[in-house]
């Protein structure tokens, strides 16, 4: 009869694994910037949407599934590491809320400032129900959860008021961008 062991997911800190999801999860060491880390997450996120902005929606929808996913498996990791529940040097969580936030919305200069303000603004506030996930859910996801539904809710602002109101094209005529 073959015995099966338990494998084990702890991380050596010395080792090279470690050095990967401490890169990962921090998005190469942004999260340990002392000031203000989800706010550098975030503009790290902007920076990919922008790059994504030049493939298709469904390569952008695919790769934000893709980090999504992976991020709950490495924060999970990474939290086995940490007395912490919520360590505010992991920042793929805002890089993930970021993404979210940008689904099928148009990148231009105005919707990328507009939608890291308005991330910044939820995932700050916590107003509910991201509260509810930020309080209520355990773990990894949990991490994780409070960023997707900021996210969510930022997407929503921009397809359901933002790009039909024609509040968008109002501000830039306002500006000249």
């Amino acid at each position: 009869m073959h015995k099966r062991f338990p494998i084990k997911h702890k991380i050596n800190d010395q080792g090279v694994q470690a050095r990967i999801i401490n890169n990962f999860v921090t998005c190469l060491g942004l999260g340990n910037i002392p000031y203000a880390p989800g706010t550098f997450g975030s503009l790290f996120g902007l920076l990919i949407v922008y790059v994504l902005s030049f493939f298709s929606w469904p390569i952008f929808f695919l790769f934000t599934i893709l980090i999504c996913t992976t991020s709950i498996l490495l924060v999970g990791f990474y939290l086995e590491t940490t007395v912490s529940k919520d360590p505010k040097e992991v920042v793929i969580d805002e890089v993930v809320g970021i993404l979210i936030s940008f689904m099928l919305v148009p990148v231009t200069g105005l919707t990328l400032v507009l939608g890291f303000l308005l991330f910044r603004f939820f995932d700050i506030l916590k107003p509910p129900p991201i509260s509810f996930f930020d309080r209520k859910v355990p773990g990894a996801t949990g991490v994780m959860a409070d960023d997707v539904v900021a996210g969510m809710i930022v997407n929503l602002i921009f397809h359901f008021i933002l790009i039909p109101m024609g509040v968008l094209v109002e501000i830039e005529n306002l500006f000249n961008i």
